[in-house]
């Protein structure tokens, strides 16, 4: 495979999607997880923080300065013998991985950077593939497939799609098409497959990934580093701002946080039942969203999913069995509440989150308001977001205690 070339954009969309990176100590390749790479700067087994940010720097450097594999792999050999690093793999496997990883991601963002900047006068995108005999046969399928900029596939499907994925996709008009004799396309069928994913020692977690693409590749760079249309990237508004909840940040300084202000609720909302079991709680979540599943956009442009899976979680144990948890149950009564967290909060806040059971590096999206709920009571209502899809729910008097480990990471709004 020859070294990764830009695909026609400015560099500068590339360099800044990998300068506005946070570097995170990682022990394992699937600690952060899909998009997430879109904020983290990663080596897998790179858990001291000058060695990530040598390679940060290594990487960055090879971007701006066009530098080849093998001109990478003698900065990767000078800061092994720095550090004394001692990785796993064959040092051209390791070196090589590193740079084409993180520079194709970075091509890849920068195109689509370019695509939506363009996409008033070029409103499709081609996908292409290198045409030879060692094309993926679930990515030869793809070839030549033509779809709208804004089409949903290009969220999960949008290239790389697996190691060392040589396939592209550019930006075409009506004009470009009627010369190379192609139309737009009909929605392709997505096939969603279970894999087994080992998160270290013995332990393993089920994911679901398209079909054709390999496992942690199902995401958008583009999306993952600079969001949609109205979205600012928080780490390139706020650089290397404590963006940590149970991570270890050096340096952090303790911030003064305003009081949060009590909000009359609505009395248009109707609080709902507390759930006997998983089926009635998903049956509560279906009334209060208008369906089984339903997105939500917050203020910021960020697009919010809402599914069963969040009655899943409030109702059924990590175990599989159901939960004898009154005071968890009782969540289910603020499910009405849900769309105006979303789309009215007061506060927003960033940071990552390490999951204890899989120990997988996640960028948590946490959705804070203070309600007033009238004769005394008030109540602040919290939801968490992982990867565009809400994972939980929770409630609390106005004890400032456990509000200031809510109001952790960096407030994007």
């Amino acid at each position: 495979m020859p070294d990764p070339k830009p695909f026609g954009v400015q560099p500068l969309d590339a360099i800044a999607f990998l300068k506005n990176k946070l570097n995170v100590p990682t022990e394992r390749w699937n600690d952060i997880w899909q998009d997430m790479h879109g904020a983290a700067f990663m080596v897998a087994g790179a858990q001291k923080a000058a060695l990530i940010e040598d390679f940060h720097t290594a990487v960055t450097s090879a971007i701006e300065d066009g530098r080849t594999l093998e001109q990478f792999r003698q900065d990767f050999d000078q800061i092994v013998a720095k550090h004394g690093w001692d990785y796993n793999g064959s040092r051209n496997g390791r070196s090589e991985i590193i740079y084409r990883t993180n520079m194709s991601a970075a091509y890849s963002a920068g195109n689509w950077a370019s695509i939506q900047r363009t996409k008033k006068y070029f409103p499709y995108i081609r996908y292409s593939t290198a045409d030879d005999i060692k094309v993926r046969p679930g990515h030869k399928v793809w070839h030549n497939l033509v779809l709208p900029v804004d089409h949903p596939f290009w969220e999960t499907h949008y290239p790389p799609n697996g190691w060392r994925c040589r396939c592209r996709a550019d930006s075409i008009n009506d004009r470009g098409l009627k010369k190379l004799g192609l139309k737009v396309s009909d929605d392709p069928e997505i096939i969603m497959e279970e894999r087994q994913m080992k998160v270290g020692g013995d332990r393993t977690v089920t994911v679901m990934v398209p079909q054709g693409i390999h496992t942690g590749f199902a995401y958008n760079p583009g999306i993952a580093g600079f969001g949609y249309g109205t979205q600012h990237r928080a780490l390139a508004l706020f650089g290397d701002a404590d963006l940590f909840d149970n991570v270890s940040s050096p340096g952090a300084q303790a911030r003064q946080l305003p009081k949060l202000d009590r909000m009359l609720i609505d009395q248009s909302f109707e609080l709902g039942e507390v759930a006997d079991d998983a089926a009635h709680a998903r049956r509560l979540l279906a009334e209060a969203i208008g369906g089984p599943e339903r997105v939500f956009e917050d203020p910021s442009g960020h697009r919010v999913r809402i599914t069963r899976a969040l009655a899943d979680h409030i109702m059924i144990q990590p175990n599989g069995q159901p939960t004898t948890s009154r005071s968890k149950r009782i969540r289910t009564r603020y499910f009405p509440l849900i769309s105006d967290l979303i789309e009215n909060p007061q506060e927003i806040w960033l940071g990552w989150h390490r999951h204890q059971a899989s120990g997988m590096m996640t960028l948590r999206r946490k959705f804070v308001k203070h309600y007033d709920m009238g004769n005394g009571q008030l109540l602040i209502l919290v939801g968490y977001e992982v990867q565009g899809e809400w994972v939980g729910l929770t409630f609390f008097n106005s004890a400032a205690s456990y509000l200031k480990s809510i109001r952790t990471g960096i407030q994007v709004y």
